[in-house]
């Protein structure tokens, strides 16, 4: 076969093709927006268009529409997988940990942003709000309500 000629036989079982790429692509942006809606600063919740009179309601409608979507694609193209650890001078088997495992580059992008959608909750009591990308790394809480509300309670639990 001369370079530069790709016949049928070199493409892709799947039912892939351009116009399924740029369907993804928009779905993609559409969760980063909904992502920023829900984390960002106010003025994108209230240029949104999404439905709720108050903040709160703006930024609760984007994670569930933000949850809906990545649980869609996980439920298709992600699998829990269950590894065996073991010890690393013995070969003795010291345990198990389940993990997840992707069928394609999308399970795995949208995998990675249900880790960071779960791993940046605001810690304080009673807060499920998620804390943006725009924010520090090393952020605990989603305001500085929480902030005070999360300090409180810890001096509470270590005055015990």
């Amino acid at each position: 076969m001369p370079v530069g000629n790709f016949g049928s036989d070199l493409r892709s079982e799947t039912d892939e093709n351009l116009l399924l790429f740029w369907f993804e692509v928009r779905r993609a942006a559409r969760c980063m927006a909904l992502y920023e809606v829900a984390t960002g600063p106010a003025r994108v919740a209230k240029r949104s268009g999404l439905p709720g009179k108050t903040l709160a309601e703006k930024r609760k409608a984007a994670a569930q529409r933000l949850g809906d979507e990545v649980q869609v694609i996980i439920e298709r193209d992600c699998y829990p997988k269950l590894y065996y650890q073991e010890h690393r001078d013995t070969r003795e088997m010291t345990g198990a940990v389940l993990s997840w495992g992707f069928r394609s580059l999308l399970g795995a992008m949208y995998l990675q942003m249900a880790w960071r959608i779960t791993s940046r909750q605001c810690e304080a009591t009673g807060c499920n709000n998620i804390i943006g990308l725009h924010e520090r790394s090393d952020k605990l809480t989603c305001s500085p309500a929480c902030k005070e509300r999360r300090r409180q309670h810890l001096q509470r639990a270590s005055a015990l």
